[in-house]
């Protein structure tokens, strides 16, 4: 952000580097998926990747075990939620953005991989994009945008010294700290916008 002059009076002048703490080293013990392939300039809501994990081996406090993150692939803005609120989103972002979701890319692992959600996608004239389960290549903005988070919640965690219960807060509380600097954006597709920017 600084680098791309991509936020008004954000001056830094000397950046210093301490290194990893111990609590980031262990939130980031991942791999890396592959890079999305980018074919041509998108459009807010043309392809919006969307994801499922869980079940959780521990529920969250509020008896949640799943964790779905929708993931635009211009702007990278992400929202978590649960299976039932596909329609509430749509609507949301719809209405913020005053675009309509074109289409959206999902894993064909069996969670959005149904009839609900195919019909559901046909009645609003959404097209579903299948990729193979887990396929990092297939859906990589995802895949990537998950990787993201869950680092971030098990650094949370671990640096609040948390029982596992919260990682449902955690993960909320991650998502809504980096939505404006988080994301792979490319610069020559956004303008050099900020995420949060390019939403709205």
């Amino acid at each position: 952000m600084v680098n791309h002059r991509l936020v008004n009076r954000l001056n830094i002048t000397k950046v210093e580097v301490l290194g990893m703490c111990e609590d980031c080293l262990y939130g980031k013990a991942t791999k890396r998926p592959f890079d999305e392939v980018l074919t041509h300039k998108m459009e807010i809501l043309e392809r919006v990747h969307i994801d499922l994990f869980g079940p959780a081996r521990t529920q969250t406090r509020g008896g949640a075990s799943y964790l779905m993150l929708y993931t635009h692939f211009l702007n990278n803005k992400r929202k978590e939620t649960g299976v039932k609120a596909l329609h509430e989103y749509r609507v949301m972002a719809e209405t913020q953005t005053g675009k309509k979701l074109k289409r959206i890319r999902i894993d064909g692992g069996g969670e959005l991989n149904n009839g609900e959600v195919d019909k559901y996608c046909a009645e609003n004239g959404i097209i579903i994009e299948k990729v193979s389960h887990d396929s990092s290549a297939g859906n990589g903005v995802a895949e990537w945008a998950f990787r993201t988070v869950m680092e971030g919640t098990r650094t949370l965690l671990e640096d609040a010294k948390l029982p596992y219960s919260f990682w449902g807060e955690a993960a909320s509380t991650f998502i809504f700290r980096q939505l404006p600097v988080v994301g792979g954006l490319d610069h020559e597709m956004s303008g050099c916008h900020t995420p949060a920017a390019l939403w709205l």
